[in-house]
C-alpha cells in the first residue's frame, strides 16, 4: 500500500471495453497479487520515514483532558469518550431518525465485527432513544444543516462540525456512513501514520492510488503538445480514519465552515481540501494522507462489479468493510452482506446485479421470441409439457409459448440462445427465470425477488 503523494503507474487510464476486462487486467493482478500475499495485514514499509504526528493533546496526558472537555463544553462527549475509547480512538457514524432501518443493520455489524470503542453521534432525540434501546453508546449533538433539510446528503455534511469536538479533546476517529457494513475491526488494519487515512472509491491500483494521464492539446504550436496530470478516484468522505492532530483540525474546521457558507458536495470539499496547496491567501490544512487498501476497505462497485465476478478472488476475500456507496438499495445489500460475511451463507449478494437492482431482471430482459430453435425448449415439449412447480400440478408448456398454470396463465420461451439451459416463464404479473440443472430437474428464479422454487417436467 503506498502514501497518496507517491508516483504509483505512469500508464494511461485503464481503457475498458467490458464489464469484466477489468479483472484480467495487469493493474487489477497487482491488488490481487497484494491481497493473496497480505490480506489486510499491514504492508511493509518501502521509502522515506513519514514526518512524527503533531498530536493535539501529548500521548503521556490523561485523557480525556478534563480542563479542554469543560472549557469547549463537550462534557457529556467526554463520558462517553471515557467509557468507550481503546487507546483514544473510536468508530463514529452520524444519523437522524429517518435511518433508523439501515442504522440498527450497522449497528449489527459493528457488533459482530467486535468493535468495542463505537459510537454513534445522534442528530436528534429520537436517535438517541433509539441507540439506548439498542443499548449502543451515543451521543446526541442536535445540528442543523444549512438548507435545513435532514436528507442523507443534507446531513452528511455536518460530519465535519461533529468531527472537530472530537479533535478539539484529542480523540482520533474512524469515521463512518451508517451505510456500511464492518466486517472486521478496522483498528488492526490502520497504518497510523499520516492526518488523513482515506478509503476510496477506486477499484484497482491506478484508480485507487493514481496515474499519469496524457492529454493533446492544440493549445500550441506544432508539433502537438501533451500535457501530463495525475489523476486518481474521489476518496470517500463516508469512511476515513482522523487522526487528532493540529493539521485535522485545521482541516475540519474549514471543512465546518464551507459547509456552514457553500452550496458544496461534502466529498468535494473533502478532497478539495486534502489536495488544495497554500497559495497567495489561501494556506492549506497542511494534512498528510494515506489511502486505505481498497481490497479491504471495499466499496461497493468493486465488490459487485469486480470481485463478485473473479473466481480466484471472491471466495477468499474478507474484507474489514463493505460501503454501499455506489448502489441505490442501500439496506437491501447490506442485509446480504451481513448474511454473507456474518451468517455464513454462501454467495448471499449473488442475486445482486452489479449495476442497479437483482440479477434477474437483467437476464429476464435477454429473451429469444419463439422456441423451435432451442433443443432444451423442444425437449420440453416432445415430454409432453407438463411440470411440477414447487410440488403442485401442472404447469402446462404449450405450442407457440402459451403456458397455463394453477394461478393463472402466461407466456414461456427462451431466456438466452447462447444458454442452452435456460428457459423463462412469465405468469400474473411475475418473471422467472427455468435454469435446468439435471434432466428433468429445473430451478425457478423469480425475477423480482430472487425466490426460488423447484420445478421438474413430468416425465
Amino acid at each position: 500500500q503506498r502514501l497518496a503523494s507517491a508516483p504509483v503507474s505512469t500508464s494511461e487510464a485503464a481503457k475498458v471495453t467490458h464489464m469484466n476486462d477489468i479483472i484480467t487486467s495487469a493493474e487489477f493482478a497487482k491488488g490481487k497479487e497484494s491481497y493473496h500475499q497480505y490480506g489486510c495485514n499491514l504492508h511493509p514499509r518501502t521509502g522515506p520515514t513519514p514526518r512524527p504526528l503533531n498530536m493535539r493533546v501529548a500521548p503521556t496526558a490523561p485523557f480525556p483532558p478534563r480542563e479542554i472537555c469543560s472549557s469547549e463544553e463537550l462534557g457529556n462527549l467526554c463520558d462517553v469518550l471515557y467509557r468507550i475509547h481503546v487507546n483514544r480512538e473510536v468508530l463514529v457514524a452520524v444519523s437522524n431518525k429517518n435511518i433508523f432501518h439501515m442504522l440498527g443493520m450497522y449497528i449489527e455489524g459493528v457488533r459482530k465485527a467486535n468493535v468495542s470503542n463505537a459510537m454513534v453521534v445522534a442528530l436528534d432525540e429520537e436517535t438517541g432513544r433509539y441507540c439506548r434501546s439498542k443499548n449502543f453508546p451515543y451521543w446526541v449533538r442536535t445540528l442543523t444543516s444549512r438548507s435545513g433539510g435532514t436528507d442523507n446528503h443534507a446531513t452528511s455534511g455536518l460530519k465535519f462540525q461533529i468531527l472537530r469536538d472530537f479533535m478539539k479533546v484529542g480523540a482520533s476517529v474512524a469515521l463512518s456512513d451508517v451505510d456500511i457494513v464492518w466486517v472486521q475491526n478496522p483498528f488492526e488494519y490502520l497504518y497510523r501514520d499520516a492526518d488523513v487515512e482515506g478509503m476510496t472509491d477506486g477499484w484497482d491500483d491506478v484508480t485507487a492510488y493514481g496515474w499519469e494521464w496524457a492529454s493533446a492539446t492544440t493549445n500550441f504550436p506544432e508539433p502537438v503538445a501533451v500535457q501530463r496530470n495525475q489523476r486518481l478516484s474521489a476518496r470517500n468522505s463516508g469512511l476515513f480514519f482522523l487522526q487528532a492532530t493540529e493539521e485535522s483540525l485545521a482541516m475540519m474546521n474549514r471543512l465546518a465552515h464551507r459547509m456552514a457558507t457553500e452550496d458544496v458536495w461534502d466529498q468535494t470539499a473533502y478532497n478539495e481540501e486534502q489536495f488544495y496547496v497554500s497559495y497567495g491567501g489561501y494556506r492549506s490544512p497542511g494534512v498528510s494522507q494515506r489511502v486505505m487498501n481498497y481490497m479491504c476497505f471495499m466499496n461497493s462497485k468493486l465488490l459487485f462489479r469486480y470481485v463478485r465476478e473473479d473466481p480466484e478472488l471472491y471466495p477468499v476475500v474478507r474484507p474489514v468493510s463493505v460501503h454501499v456507496n455506489y448502489h441505490p438499495e442501500k439496506p437491501q445489500r447490506m442485509v446480504d452482506i451481513l448474511a454473507q460475511y456474518h451468517g455464513g451463507k454462501q454467495d448471499a449478494i449473488g442475486k445482486w446485479h452489479w449495476g442497479v437492482g437483482l440479477k434477474g431482471h437483467h437476464e429476464c430482459a435477454k429473451r429469444v421470441a419463439g422456441h423451435h430453435t432451442s433443443a432444451l425448449a423442444r425437449r420440453v415439449l416432445q415430454a409432453g409439457g407438463k411440470a411440477e412447480w414447487g410440488g403442485i400440478k401442472f404447469v402446462e408448456f404449450l405450442e407457440g409459448g402459451q403456458l397455463k398454470t394453477p394461478w393463472g396463465n402466461g407466456r414461456w420461451g427462451v431466456m438466452d440462445m447462447a444458454k442452452s439451459d435456460m428457459l423463462y416463464a412469465d405468469f400474473v404479473g411475475a418473471e422467472h427465470q427455468l435454469q435446468l440443472k439435471s434432466w428433468p430437474f429445473f430451478e425457478s428464479t423469480r425475477c423480482s425477488d430472487g425466490e426460488k422454487v423447484k420445478m421438474k417436467v413430468d416425465v
